[in-house]
């Protein structure tokens, strides 16, 4: 219907007042921030426990002869790390470690008595960052599961292999 009250065939369907448009907005709005906080809700209970295990990747090449203690050494989660069906750390989320001590390989002929001294290589994988952004402190290598059975002379680790960390308490708790 137009303004002179004269009906036109594309007129057929009926008219919603301007401000229902508008309503109909604000109810779709409104529901989407109820859903979103519920959701978020859901997640605040969550917490990583501790003891939670954590597969994570290294990303580069770490030796006994080229490494200092202190460097940081750059790792990945491996595997998404999941709690009430819910995941809580996603799969290639960075992971920070540190070398805590390398020694090079050593041998001397100096003396009559040949000695050596083999290479020695220990890192830690300390921390990455839930979903939501939060800090959560790991623990690993996990001695034992990540031992090499060779005993070579010069120690390293390549890039691409897998390592096991735990997830520890921290002042947050590990929760959000």
């Amino acid at each position: 219907m137009n303004q002179h009250g004269d009906v036109r065939a594309d007129d057929s369907r009926p008219q919603r007042p301007a401000n229902a448009t508008g309503m109909h907005q604000i109810l779709l709005a409104l529901a989407a921030t109820v859903a979103v906080t519920i959701t978020a809700a859901g997640q605040s209970a969550t917490t990583v426990p501790d003891g939670m295990p954590v597969k994570v990747k290294l990303l580069q090449f770490i030796s006994s002869e080229t490494s200092q203690p202190g460097e940081v050494v750059r790792f990945e989660v491996f595997e998404d790390v999941v709690v009430k069906n819910l995941v809580v750390i996603s799969r290639h989320t960075p992971v920070v470690g540190s070398i805590g001590n390398a020694k090079a390989y050593r041998s001397s002929t100096r003396s009559w008595w040949p000695h050596s001294s083999p290479g020695k290589l220990v890192f830690t994988i300390t921390e990455t960052r839930s979903v939501d952004g939060r800090v959560i402190r790991l623990v690993g290598p996990i001695v034992g599961s990540n031992q090499s059975k060779d005993d070579s002379s010069i120690r390293w680790h390549h890039e691409g292999e897998v390592f096991d960390a735990i997830v520890v308490a921290s002042p947050n708790r590990n929760s959000y």
